[in-house]
């Protein structure tokens, strides 16, 4: 068993989460726990194209680095975290609780930076 998915599987109780996954800047999904509603492949391409864009423009800007960003949208929230090699991804409820999900998201990254595959 993966040790990722341990890890995905404790953030997806969380209240508000729909779903977790791991993906590598590429698009390649290295773990998922996330519903048959949700397209894995489709999450990690369209995460992977925004990762990157983020980095550019934030290493453009001169801010280095980008830790997080979510997006908001009418139905849910996608939150997108930089593991350096690999993003994660979190589908979150609209009503989420930001301050609640901002700790739930430092744990389980921080969790997934020690694990040398994705960090």
């Amino acid at each position: 068993m993966s040790l990722i998915k341990p890890l995905l599987s404790k953030f997806n109780k969380n209240e508000g989460v729909m779903g977790s996954l791991i993906c590598t800047h590429d698009g390649m999904v290295i773990e998922s726990e996330i519903g048959e509603r949700f397209d894995r492949e489709m999450i990690s391409a369209l995460i992977s194209s925004v990762g990157l864009s983020l980095s550019t423009a934030c290493g453009e800007l001169g801010y280095g680095h980008f830790s997080r960003f979510l997006v908001k949208a009418s139905k849910g929230n996608v939150l997108l975290a930089n593991l350096g090699k690999s993003f994660f991804v979190g589908l979150l409820d609209r009503a989420v609780d930001s301050q609640k999900i901002n700790v739930a998201v430092f744990q389980v990254t921080n969790e997934l930076k020690k694990l040398s595959v994705i960090g």
